[in-house]
């Protein structure tokens, strides 16, 4: 049954589904898709997100990110996929059916509705597929940001939009374009938090990115967060300006100050962070990837309520 429940739950990382959710349901927004098709590009996103984050537990292992039991990355409290080959719960070899099998139910999901729609629906499909070879690969160069970004943000609304029986080509530039605003919060944001988490453990594996820039630097978790959050909403107001996204949904910046509050009560950094272990808040962190998720959410409700 726990084997079931890893193959299921914890490999898959279900914890990112309102991320991605939210982008799609943007890009359906924004074309006019409606119906049974927009709940089949959000489950098909699911899929593939599924299939990214198993075999991410994968590349992590064959990369040497996540191979010894004291150089791994640390299970946290909405997700531990990482731990699953390490520990010797399964082989590689097991997670890579797990992941591939999600990919399968993914491109059925697509295809399904390709049939309906559009083909350049495989366009931002099968390119969200191929991020998780980028995230891996840039995690050692500083680069996973960028994959995740364009997966859960531009690539995801891409899909949403071609998902829409009205859809045309020149849809994709719009989409992808409204998606820079998710990509940054989500694939810069959120993911400095996670790898920030693992920076003093990782670091002597290769681990590259902005999390353990910041870690080695001694910069403030909570502070080089906040950062990032003003420029999200720098490109959401550029966004607004250029006519890709309506002016009601700047109302999510009401939500700043509760995200603030949460993010500040992250981690306490020692007297120098880079030479001792950070003591993260798991609570704290939950809660700000919950006000993240909720502004994602805001975000597409005012859209639609604007449209």
């Amino acid at each position: 049954m726990r084997r079931l429940y890893v193959h299921l739950i914890v490999l898959p990382r279900w914890f990112a589904l309102p991320a991605v959710g939210c982008a799609v349901a943007l890009g359906c927004i924004q074309t006019g898709a409606a119906g049974w098709l927009v709940a089949m590009a959000v489950l098909s996103s699911a899929a593939v997100m599924a299939w990214g984050h198993s075999m991410n537990t994968l590349l992590d292992y064959l990369t040497g990110i996540d191979c010894k039991d004291d150089k791994t990355s640390r299970p946290k409290s909405y997700t531990s996929g990482n731990q699953v080959i390490v520990s010797g719960f399964m082989s590689p070899i097991e997670v890579l059916v797990n992941a591939i099998c999600w990919l399968g139910i993914s491109m059925m999901l697509i295809s399904v509705t390709a049939s309906h729609t559009t083909a350049w629906i495989y366009l931002p499909w099968g390119l969200s597929a191929l991020m998780t070879f980028l995230y891996s690969w840039g995690k050692l160069r500083y680069l996973c940001e960028l994959a995740l970004g364009l997966g859960f943000g531009p690539l995801a609304v891409m899909m949403g939009a071609a998902a829409s029986q009205n859809f045309a080509f020149a849809d994709f530039g719009p989409a992808f374009l409204s998606g820079l605003v998710f990509a940054w919060v989500f694939g810069f944001g959120a993911e400095f938090i996670d790898q920030a988490f693992d920076a003093d453990v990782n670091w002597d594996s290769g681990l590259r990115n902005m999390g353990a820039l910041a870690w080695k630097t001694g910069i403030h978790p909570a502070t080089f967060t906040c950062v990032l959050l003003a420029f999200a909403y720098i490109i959401q107001i550029a966004l607004v300006i250029g006519g890709y996204l309506a002016p009601l949904t700047l109302s999510t910046l009401a939500l700043m100050p509760p995200f603030v509050y949460c993010i500040m009560g992250v981690c306490e950094a020692k007297p120098d962070v880079r030479q001792a272990e950070l003591r993260f808040n798991n609570k704290a962190i939950v809660a700000a990837m919950a006000v993240m998720f909720l502004w994602m959410l805001a975000l597409v409700i005012s859209q639609a309520v604007a449209t």
